[in-house]
């Protein structure tokens, strides 16, 4: 029980029994004010952590917990603590964990040394200068910080050497704190006030004001996203660092909260929570909204930390690590073996097997126990909206609480389990029938039903009551003065508890078999899901199109639209995984076990699975194999295999599963999560492939999968070297005869290949001209363009131009899939592209193309795509960039029967200046490259008919000023 309860009980129900028909029935009534606390796990010596005094906790980038604690420096992986030492330690004690961004964790213990984990095992950083480390911190450039009774020492893997920081007008001593913000800044507290050192290692002092003395070598710096504050740690004052010096800092329900209090550490989340671990408690203060909540003041908190998982670790100096899966999940500690629950317009009603009736409300946290001096349960507990009261079933009796007093509201009831009041009376339903009266003093009685009723609902629209019954469910309506049953469902099935949709008038009921039956208003029955086995179902309610069941492993929720199922127990925060009744109220749903009462948000969601497997190491008959080797592995039969695994899976405790197969098509192996290694046996001769993950407790693997491959091979006899040897005699002379005839195939071989090879490049290269002059960003251009004129109402030009790019996306579609063309069509495309061009240019663009008369375009066959990578460089790397008269010449000569020269001569800006240009501003849409072009004709060369010479000239006037670039191809071609 929460030690902010103290109730001192007197017991009467010996004193009730003698005086019972006397007295009457006595109420004691007691007022609690106890604020609801998160669930917890305890994580102490009894579950083999090394030692409660536990001081410093991390979890590294893989993802495992590291703590620091009175008996040295330990690895928890979930399941055990793996213990880290070194011969150099003096002392065992180990605090102050930080980890670099390299992977190093660093550590101290309290008699001046410092040590680092790397490749999995402890070194000691010599600092032999150094008497007392009281704090480390590192930063993003792998550095370690350390606060020292010497001064500010620092250890960069640049220098390897551990080193005083020392500046030429200060150099501080006795630094007792030290932090790390996220900005990198290095913050440290001393004799002389409170430093900042930035990426420049640049220091800026703020001196502590005077009469000050709290302030000296106790205070905790952290980091708020509006300022930087100080935590006295004796005192718990608050104080600002502003650029004019430190200043007390007052925030009332903080200040309020760690009044009294010794502070131990402060830390800052992601979510903007400011948490202060004390001697007395953890302090949680949001830096946005203000709110100030405090947890668990019966512990000595040392240190916290929230894990990638959200899950909070707190760490203790006497109670070992309190392990909070979820903050959300509050745990009222008032009463224990809670059986019913249910709630009214303000407050939580829960009553439990010793005859305790609480009230609980939610805004002031105040709790009335009421006690009626009878050692029974109660079995019911209904809010009647009516009467404004709340009935309980204890005894055989039905009691009322009403106006804070308790009493007897109907006797001889039966062990009642449900009742509602409807308009003409009361329905109840008992162990032996379930019935009806007028009144609850009404000595006659209707039955109904000669069955154990289980619970009852009344259809306020329709004007139905359904009853639930061990032997089915029915249909009950109010006819003639009386009820009746209408219809008998699931006739012989055992209804544990049934629930109704009212928006879509449906009906869900849950069995003893674990089905879930949806009723519609037709008296459709369609089971629409099952509980796993060994699963026991005890209540049942309908909420935001969602069945939530509560059962004997937590708390199940079906979404009636997705059809998926999210499992809540304890591992996810539940108190007790026996749920015995819940109730939603505002946005909580409150929950009854036998360990208390507890709520949880309604919008839960189950957490991500981050669950992560290692592979450690793997030994091939005790012999281990290199980490390169894992993926072809040479096996001789019988040998044996031995992977050593680790998984990180806090959120199952030890709950997970390791699951391994041997090929794809086997079925899953599972393992405890205790296990260390799987051994792997006897593996069949030829390829094998293992694969290993985690499953978690919620039946989820891991993001990740070992696979570990090689080969079995086969024995001696069946290998085809020994066959090989055998024969060798029998196919030598075979082997000779053809030896040759091999090879003369296999250069003949070789060049088939070859060839294929290089018609395969030359389409490739074919293709890539293609899309560069059809890319997304000509197009994007020319099309804008084309828009322009329609907006300015020209239509003429807007019709030019798009038959223009009409013309040029069906002649390059037609010519996209032929090796080569007639020079004829090639130069019609070079048209319709340098029209394209020229209207992203200015006027003053001109060109033209001269053919020599004994040239027939018609009859002449070039390479498809050869001419148009060279007019666009002239467009791009030239004409775009020149001020003035643009020009652009292409001009075709016969130099003999099959020889043409074809030039491409533009007057623009030149090569180099162009170069200078593109490499200030590289261009969106990169052309057809130079290299690119290179390569290609190389290509036709080799593999066409074709033999093209390509020669660049820079033009140039005299002053050595740039006149354009000439492209001039010597082309060989057929007819």
């Amino acid at each position: 029980m929460d030690n902010n309860l103290l109730l001192v009980c007197f017991d009467l129900r010996s004193v009730k029994k003698l005086f019972w028909g006397v007295l009457g029935l006595f109420i004691f009534c007691y007022h609690v004010v106890m604020a609801q606390q998160p669930n917890f796990r305890a994580i102490t010596t009894d579950q083999d952590l090394p030692s409660n005094e536990v001081y410093s906790i991390l979890q590294d980038a893989q993802g495992f917990i590291w703590i620091g604690c009175d008996a040295g420096l330990f690895r928890y992986n979930g399941v055990k603590f793996i213990p880290y030492k070194t011969a150099k330690q003096r002392s065992k004690s180990i605090t102050g964990l930080s980890q670099t961004p390299n992977g190093r964790i660093y550590c101290h213990n309290f008699t001046g040394q410092v040590f680092y984990i790397e490749n999995d095992q402890m070194h000691e950083l010599e600092c032999s200068e150094i008497t007392y480390v009281s704090n480390i911190t590192t930063n993003q450039q792998n550095e370690v910080w350390l606060a020292t009774k010497e001064g500010l020492y620092y250890y960069s893997p640049q220098i390897n050497k551990c080193v005083q920081y020392q500046n030429s007008s200060f150099s501080p001593k006795n630094i007792s704190r030290n932090f790390t913000d996220k900005q990198d800044n290095i913050w440290f507290t001393s004799d002389d006030g409170v430093g900042r050192l930035d990426k420049q290692k640049k220091i800026t002092i703020y001196p502590f004001p005077p009469q000050k003395i709290d302030l000296l070598g106790n205070l905790l710096i952290c980091n708020t996203p509006q300022k930087t504050l100080l935590v006295g740690v004796t005192s718990a004052n608050l104080y600002q660092i502003t650029p004019q010096g430190i200043k007390s800092y007052y925030i009332p329900t903080l200040n309020k909260a760690l009044e009294g209090k010794k502070v131990t550490n402060a830390y800052l989340d992601t979510k903007d929570r400011l948490w202060i671990t004390t001697y007395t408690g953890v302090v949680m203060y949001h830096t946005i909204t203000q709110q100030i909540k405090v947890y668990l003041e019966e512990f000595s908190f040392s240190d916290i930390l929230i894990d990638k998982d959200e899950s909070i670790w707190l760490t203790t100096l006497y109670d070992g690590i309190l392990y909070i899966p979820n903050l959300d999940f509050e745990d009222l500690q008032a009463m224990h073996k809670v059986l019913k629950i249910c709630h009214d317009e303000q407050n939580i009603y829960f009553g439990n097997t010793s005859g305790l009736l609480g009230v609980l409300n939610p805004h002031s946290q105040e709790t009335k126990i009421y006690d009626a001096g009878l050692k029974a349960d109660i079995r019911s507990l209904n809010y009647d909206s009516s009467d404004k009261a709340i009935y309980f079933n204890m005894n055989s009796s039905i009691y009322q609480l009403k106006d804070n007093n308790i009493s007897l509201a109907r006797s001889f009831a039966h062990s009642v389990k449900s009742m509602i009041h409807v308009p003409e009376g009361y329905l109840i339903a008992s162990s032996i029938r379930t019935y009806f009266v007028k009144n609850l003093q009404d000595t006659s009685l209707q039955v109904i039903n000669e069955q154990w009723g289980r619970n009852i609902l009344y259809d306020t629209k329709n004007k139905y009551v359904w009853v639930a019954t061990n032997k089915g469910l029915l249909k009950v309506i109010y006819q003639a003065g009386e009820y009746i049953v209408l219809e008998k469902l699931l006739q012989d099935k055992q209804i544990l508890d049934i629930c109704l949709w009212e928006t879509q008038q449906q009906l869900f009921a849950v069995t003893f078999e674990g089905f879930i039956y949806q009723i519609s208003p037709s008296l459709q029955i369609e089971p629409i899901a099952q509980l796993p086995n060994h699963i026991q179902a005890y209540h049942i309610l309908c909420h935001n199109n969602q069945l939530y069941i509560g059962t004997n492993k937590g708390l199940f929720i079906y979404n009636l639209h997705t059809k998926d199922w999210q499992k809540i127990g304890k591992l996810e925060g539940l108190i007790s995984d026996n749920l015995l009744s819940f109730t939603f109220f505002k946005d909580k749903i409150w929950i009854g076990t036998e360990k208390g009462v507890q709520s949880i948000p309604i919008a839960f969601k189950t957490k991500q699975n981050l669950s992560k497997i290692f592979l450690k190491k793997v030994l091939q008959n005790q012999i281990a194999i290199g980490d390169n080797d894992y993926q072809k592995i040479k096996m001789q039969p019988n040998d044996a295999l031995k992977i050593y695994v680790e998984a990180v899976c806090y959120s199952s405790y030890d709950k997970f599963r390791y699951a391994y197969r041997i090929n794809q098509k086997s079925s899953w192996n599972y393992l405890p999560a205790n296990t260390e290694a799987i051994d792997i046996n006897s593996l069949p001769a030829g390829a094998f492939s293992i694969e290993i993950m985690v499953e978690d407790h919620q039946g989820r693997f891991s993001k990740n999968l070992i696979v570990i491959k090689g080969e079995v091979l086969p024995p001696i006899w069946q290998r085809g070297w020994f066959l090989s040897i055998l024969f060798f005699i029998i196919l030598f002379s075979f082997f000779i005869g053809f030896k040759l005839r091999v090879r003369h195939l296999q250069k003949k071989q070789e060049q088939v290949l070859n060839q294929l090879h290089l018609e395969n490049e030359l389409n490739s290269w074919q293709q890539t001209a293609l899309q560069v002059q059809m890319s997304p960003h000509f197009l994007f251009n020319i099309l804008n363009s084309i828009k322009a004129y329609i907006y300015e109402n020209d239509k003429q030009k807007a019709i030019t131009y798009l038959n223009h790019f009409a013309n040029l996306v069906r002649k390059i579609l037609q010519n996209s899939n032929q090796k080569e063309a007639l020079l004829i069509d090639e130069l019609e495309i070079i048209k319709h592209y340098i029209e394209l061009e020229g209207m992203l240019l200015e006027k003053d663009f001109s060109w033209e193309i001269n053919i020599a008369e004994n040239i027939a375009t018609d009859e002449i066959y070039i390479p498809t795509l050869l001419i148009q990578p060279f007019v666009e460089n002239a467009f791009k790397h030239g004409l775009r960039h020149k001020k003035g008269e643009k020009k652009l010449t292409i001009s075709i000569i016969s130099l003999s029967e099959q020889v043409i020269q074809l030039t491409v001569d533009d007057n623009g800006i030149g090569r180099k200046a162009s170069q200078l240009i593109n490499q200030k501003n590289k261009p969106l849409h990169q052309s057809f490259a130079m290299q690119n072009i290179k390569k290609r004709i190389d290509l036709l060369n080799q593999n066409s008919n074709f033999d093209i010479q390509m020669q660049i000239l820079d033009k140039e006037n005299p002053l050595q000023e740039a006149l354009g670039t000439q492209i001039v191809l010597t082309i060989k071609y057929h007819e």
